[in-house]
C-alpha cells in the first residue's frame, strides 16, 4: 500500500546501540516507511543517520521510548552545531524539544536542509513494549532476540 498524495510521509524507527559504556554509541539504525513497510533504510552510524532524515525531510517519525533514542540524537545535533530554540518551530540549524517536568519525552523537531523532520514517542500512544504491541495487535512480525552484550 504505497503512500496517497495527501498523507504526510511517516516513519519508524529505533537505534541498535552498544552496552559499553566505554564505546556508548548506535551501532545500527532502521527507518521503516509505515504507508510502505517494505520500504526499509538502515544503516550503521548516526552520520548515516543524519543524512538519512535530511533526505527524508520534511517527514514524522516514531521511535519507540524516546527518551533512550534521543540521548543519542541530542549528543549528535549538539555536537554538529544544532542549537536549542524556544520557538514553535525552530529555524535553520536548529532544534526544539517538548519535554515535560518530569522529563518526560514527548518530541523532538529539527530543522535540517531538506526541511523539518518532527520526531515522536510511539510509547506514549501505545504503552507496551515492542513485543507485547505486536501480540495484543495481533501482528505476524514480533520483535527478533539480539545480544546486547555482544561486539
Amino acid at each position: 500500500m504505497g503512500r496517497r498524495k495527501y498523507q504526510h510521509a511517516i516513519y519508524a524507527a529505533d537505534f541498535e546501540t552498544t552496552s559499553d559504556a566505554e564505546d556508548c554509541r548506535v551501532w545500527a539504525y532502521a527507518i521503516c516507511d509505515v504507508w510502505d513497510p517494505e520500504s526499509v533504510r538502515y544503516g550503521t552510524s548516526m552520520d548515516e543517520f543524519i543524512y538519512e532524515l535530511d533526505r527524508l525531510a520534511p517527514c514524522k517519525m516514531y521511535f519507540h521510548n524516546l527518551a533512550f533514542d534521543c540521548v543519542f540524537i541530542f549528543d549528535y545535533i549538539l555536537n554538529a552545531g544544532m542549537e536549542w530554540s524556544n520557538e514553535r518551530t525552530p529555524g535553520p540549524g536548529q532544534f526544539t524539544t517538548l519535554i515535560s517536568d518530569s522529563n518526560e519525552v514527548y518530541s523532538l523537531e529539527l530543522c535540517l536542509p531538506g526541511g523539518i523532520v518532527t520526531i515522536w514517542d510511539s510509547y506514549k500512544l501505545i504503552p507496551l513494549s515492542i513485543a507485547n504491541a505486536a501480540k495484543a495487535f495481533g501482528l505476524p512480525e514480533s520483535k527478533g532476540e539480539l545480544d546486547y552484550t555482544a561486539y
